[in-house]
């Protein structure tokens, strides 16, 4: 899966699977937290671009890890 999404130049993320080093092959990793608060399950995945670029705000982490999850918001 590779998920893309990018706001007028201000943001802009490419998540890809992670990989393994030696064989290429996807590898998938997931990090399951039950009571968790804003997701109880987040799929792993290698950011092949991840910047920010505003007036007050600039980086780039290209090649970092990054996560991705169904967020449902609840009122109390």
């Amino acid at each position: 899966m590779r998920i893309r999404s990018f706001d007028d130049d201000i943001i802009d993320t490419l998540l890809e699977p992670i990989r393994n080093p030696v064989t290429g092959k996807i590898h998938r990793a997931i990090i399951e937290l039950p009571e968790g608060f804003e997701a109880t399950r987040m799929n792993q995945a290698s950011t092949k671009t991840l910047s920010v670029n505003t007036n007050s705000l600039k980086f780039r982490y290209d090649g970092t890890y990054g996560s991705f999850s169904e967020i449902v918001w609840k009122s109390s």
